[in-house]
């Protein structure tokens, strides 16, 4: 019996082979099932069925099949099912249409007939690496991010006990002046002040609970940008360096911005980037501000600081985990956790200028059912 794990220590590859000759599909599990365990399908409709039902990490096709072709079924499992690893059988009169289906992103690689037992068990060995190389590296993508989200709870918690301790003084203030005067709710300004202490706190409340959250932070949700930007930056500034800036500030907003994408990730991805902002800017004295943007179905956020910039031969340095500018900002972890909390909604942070004065990243996503968005905001 083949072993469970591979030399590596990863799982035995599991392969999905598909051809519509049932003479092939004999002589592949006879010739490669020491190597991997073999599932097989006569048809792509029944490999897609089968894909329903289990995960095959690695799925080899054959071109010339009746119905649909092994490139048009790599496809369809690319849309589907973008983590497998797929590779297409081909002769070398379907050379052309391995060139497209590469060409498209279809496939991972191709097979050339007649394939030889030791390349092709290679070749899979080497497939099943990759696959799980990419389940280890996104495993730790995502603890990155909750790691993130844990620290931005943590110092948020601790700003809104602050923030309550304040209320409670300016609270007993008021009531020893009501007391002593009869003064009546509205007819002195301590008690506006008050009730904007009362609305910082609820905003900031909002803020830790959808931190806290342990729903499915990728989801989408209709709403309006324009009127939760103001929220979000009212708990981006009980952050220490963020307290210490000279100004956090929205550049020129429309009226409203009605929205379609994952606010909890959105906001965690702006707050990477105003901390990084934050930690290049000299106490007191730097200025933050944070533009939007719609371009088409694109929806752009810039974080743009007035600190020292980053220095050109470092700027495709900024995304390792662990970079670290000498008396600047550590850039590293937050911009990959940055990175990688928008790769998962299909989008992209990336540094639009820096130098001495003027840094500028941008925040870039798809916007979905933009319209459907805007309907559903004014219903």
């Amino acid at each position: 019996m083949a072993p469970d794990v591979t030399p590596t220590g990863r799982p035995r590859p599991v392969i999905l082979y598909v051809d519509d000759q049932e003479g092939n599909l004999c002589v592949f599990r006879a010739n490669l099932r020491r190597h991997a365990e073999i599932h097989t399908a006569s048809s792509a409709a029944q490999a897609l069925q089968m894909l329903e039902q289990q995960v095959f990490p690695i799925i080899i096709s054959d071109q010339r099949m009746d119905g649909m072709t092994g490139s048009e079924f790599l496809s369809v499992v690319r849309q589907r099912w973008p983590e497998t690893i797929r590779f297409l059988l081909t002769a070398h009169a379907d050379f052309a249409a391995v060139v497209d289906a590469i060409n498209g992103g279809q496939i991972s690689g191709f097979v050339r007939k007649p394939w030889q037992r030791t390349e092709l068990a290679e070749l899979i060995t080497q497939a099943n690496d990759a696959y799980w190389a990419a389940r280890e590296e996104h495993a730790l993508s995502e603890a990155f991010i909750d790691k993130a989200r844990l620290a931005a709870l943590g110092q948020m918690t601790a700003g809104f006990a602050h923030e309550l301790g304040n209320l409670g003084e300016k609270l007993a203030m008021i009531e020893t002046i009501m007391d002593r005067w009869g003064v009546k709710e509205g007819d002195i300004p301590e008690l506006d002040t008050v009730r904007r202490g009362v609305m910082g706190v609820r905003q900031l409340a909002d803020t830790v609970l959808k931190l806290a959250a342990s729903t499915d932070d990728t989801a989408a949700e209709t709403f309006d940008l324009v009127q939760a930007l103001p929220t979000w930056l009212v708990g981006f500034r009980l952050f220490d360096g963020v307290r210490h800036l000279k100004a956090l500030r929205l550049g020129p907003l429309p009226d409203a911005l009605p929205v379609c994408i994952a606010p909890r990730r959105v906001e965690l991805a702006l707050l990477q980037l105003v901390l990084n902002a934050a930690e290049a800017c000299p106490a007191g004295l730097g200025e933050v501000e944070i533009t939007v943007a719609v371009d088409g179905d694109l929806l752009r956020l810039q974080v743009c600081d007035d600190g020292p910039g980053i220095q050109k031969e470092l700027h495709s340095r900024i995304w390792e985990p662990t970079f670290s500018e000498r008396g600047g900002r550590h850039a590293g972890l937050g911009l990959t956790t940055t990175r990688n909390l928008l790769h998962a909604l299909g989008g992209e942070v990336r540094l639009l200028q820096s130098e001495p004065g003027r840094t500028v990243f941008e925040i870039c996503l798809p916007q979905r059912a933009a319209a459907a968005a805007t309907d559903r905001l004014s219903a």
